[in-house]
C-alpha cells in the first residue's frame, strides 16, 4: 500500500474515472481507513454528492494525499471536469 501518492489517468467515461479516483485514494494507507468503497452504479445523488462525501471522508486526514490524474485531456464529461473543481 502506498503511502500517500496515486496516479490514475483521465478516462473517457466520468463514470470510470471516479471510480479509479476511489480505488486509488482507498490505496493509500491513509485513505484505505478514510475512502468509503463504492461500486459502479453511484447513489441517487450522482457522482457530484459522492465527491461531496469523499471530501468529506477526507477531511480528518492528517497526512498530505497526492493524486496524480494523467491524461487528463482523455476526460469530456463536462459534468466529471466541473465536479473536480472544489471551489
Amino acid at each position: 500500500m502506498s503511502r500517500g501518492l496515486r496516479w490514475v489517468r483521465g478516462e473517457q467515461d466520468p463514470q470510470r474515472f471516479w471510480l479509479s479516483v476511489l480505488g486509488a485514494l482507498r490505496g493509500t494507507s491513509a485513505g484505505s481507513a478514510l475512502v468509503a468503497r463504492a461500486d459502479a452504479a453511484p447513489d441517487l445523488d450522482g457522482w457530484g454528492g459522492r465527491r461531496e462525501r469523499l471530501l468529506k471522508d477526507l477531511t480528518p486526514l492528517a497526512d498530505r494525499l497526492w493524486l496524480v490524474i494523467d491524461d487528463m485531456h482523455e476526460l469530456r464529461s463536462g459534468e466529471a471536469l466541473a465536479q473536480l473543481e472544489l471551489a
